[in-house]
């Protein structure tokens, strides 16, 4: 809602002649496709996107990372990986917002209950928004959030979670799919812009 009235009042002092620009929309960046830009920007192209391609999974987490994360709007993001997960049940970044977002609305039980379901299906995970996090990053704050979840409920039937707990993930090579999700080869998107 604070997007979309941000939205509104730049097209009045657009239409109006007046030469605003929006703090909220050009302060906090998100990455997108290996650059960082604009949340704003971010969030159009995104929806964009998702009206041409509703089944684009990287758009709806892409969209609940930027509402969760950097608008502080955890219900929106939440409805947003929620579509996510309808339609890949192993997106471990929509089961991370998903959770985060239950916790800080006051359902720590429901929270942990999501993310220790999960874990049986660890094999399966699927990454999708890794120019946000790497699968190490995210797992490491799977199991802080998990831990935190653990210890805030008192729960002692459960063990709790070393940063590593996934393992060391497979090599991304040259000719794979970029994992940040551009569509392109590895050595033309992220291997390129990181110089790894």
């Amino acid at each position: 809602m604070a997007l979309t009235a941000e939205l509104l009042t730049l097209a009045v002092d657009s239409d109006a002649g007046l030469a605003g620009q929006s703090k909220v929309l050009i302060m906090a960046e998100a990455p997108y496709n290996g650059k960082r830009l604009p949340v704003g920007e971010v969030v159009s192209r995104c929806k964009t996107a998702l009206a041409n391609h509703p089944d684009s999974i990287a758009d709806w987490l892409r969209l609940g990372y930027c509402y969760h994360q950097l608008l502080s709007r955890p219900r929106q993001g939440l409805e947003y990986a929620e579509r996510a997960l309808a339609l890949e049940p192993n997106a471990v970044e929509a089961v991370f917002q998903k959770a985060e977002a239950m916790a800080m609305q006051g359902d720590a039980a429901a929270a942990f209950q999501l993310l220790d379901q999960a874990l049986e299906s660890k094999a399966l995970w699927r990454f999708f928004l890794t120019d946000v996090a790497n699968p190490a990053q995210l797992t490491a704050q799977y199991a802080h959030v998990y831990n935190e979840l653990l210890r805030s409920l008192g729960r002692t039937d459960r063990a709790s979670l070393h940063s590593t707990f996934l393992g060391a993930s497979k090599k991304v090579g040259r000719n794979d799919p970029c994992p940040c999700g551009s569509g392109k080869k590895y050595k033309k998107c992220c291997l390129a812009k990181h110089g790894s």
